[in-house]
């Protein structure tokens, strides 16, 4: 890990939760849907899980997990998203989450990542996820909020006199 990510973790998770807080609040003012905030799930015999978003609409359930990820090495961008649908995709943490919603266990749950590149670029996946939610209004802001974001942490490792430098 370089050190720029080490010293401004703090200022990644202000920039990540600002996209969580985007999409809550637009979800939350919709009309008939349900939004839960960083459920805590905890399967039988796993470790704690706390998705981004629970999002409860049309009798369907899906969660979504916000993630801003680097452009640079990755052949396929696409795929960075399978990530979280592996750790949110068991049945067992679907399960748990109907649980806590007090949902039927029959309930269609699916599972999505939403992803941003830190230079501003929005992924195919997400742009998918963005129009099932109802939500492609908010990807000019979330674009910008996180080109701000990424500027300010630039700005702050270069007024630190550090040298970058990948290992």
């Amino acid at each position: 890990s370089s050190g720029i990510n080490a010293e401004y973790g703090g200022s990644r998770t202000k920039r990540h939760d600002r996209i969580v807080n985007h999409l809550h609040q637009a979800l939350t003012d919709k009309k008939g849907v349900t939004v839960v905030k960083e459920p805590h799930i905890r399967p039988k015999g796993s470790a704690l899980r706390k998705p981004d978003l629970v999002v409860v609409s049309g009798g369907k359930a899906t969660i979504v997990d916000v993630q801003v990820v680097s452009d640079s090495g990755i052949k396929d961008l696409e795929r960075v998203g399978e990530r979280k649908t592996v750790k949110y995709g068991s049945t067992e943490i679907k399960e748990e989450v109907l649980r806590q919603l007090g949902l039927p266990l029959t309930t269609p749950i699916t599972v999505h990542a939403f992803s941003i590149t830190w230079r501003g670029n929005t992924l195919r996946h997400t742009l998918d996820v963005a129009r099932t939610l109802g939500v492609t209004h908010l990807l000019p802001r979330i674009t910008t909020d996180v080109l701000v974001d990424t500027y300010r942490m630039w700005l702050g490792y270069r007024r630190s006199g550090k040298r970058y430098h990948t290992n």
